[in-house]
This record gives C-alpha cells, sequence and structure tokens, in this order.
C-alpha cells in the first residue's frame, strides 16, 4: 500500500516519526520515502526520491497502530 501526500509548513518545524494503522498481509518492511518538492507527477519516477527509513513491519494483525521513528527528521521552512 502506498500513500502520497504533500506537507506545506505555516511555521519552521521538523518530523521525526509517523504513527501509522498497521496492514498485515505478508512480512515485510515500512518505508518512508522523502523528496523536494510535490509529489504530484512523480509518483511512478524514482528521480528525487530518497529513502530515509525502513523497518520491518511489527503489526500482526491490520489496523494496528504502529510507531515509525524517521531515521533522519525532514525539517521544514
Amino acid at each position: 500500500m502506498t500513500h502520497y501526500f504533500d506537507i506545506t509548513a505555516m511555521n519552521a518545524c521538523g518530523i521525526t516519526g509517523f504513527d501509522i494503522k498497521g496492514v498485515y498481509a505478508v512480512a515485510g518492511n515500512i518505508e518512508i520515502w522523502t523528496r523536494s518538492g510535490t509529489a504530484l507527477g512523480y509518483t511512478t519516477d524514482p528521480t528525487g526520491w530518497t529513502l530515509n527509513t525502513s523497518i520491518p513491519n511489527t503489526a500482526t494483525v491490520n489496523g494496528v497502530t504502529v510507531y515509525v521513528p524517521l531515521m533522519s527528521a525532514v525539517g521544514m521552512e
């Protein structure tokens, strides 16, 4: 399952992690990819994307909240 979203900061801030509703289908990793600018138009193009975090999916059933700490905080201005 893939989700894309853009964030516009109103003040300088940073993101250090996400709480997500885990989906359990098969064993695998949760990956967080980042890029400067919008995801619009780049969802099928790997150019400009950077893998920030990859951790094992610890959800054992659908809907369990999983905290994903970012390996590198994402700063916004």
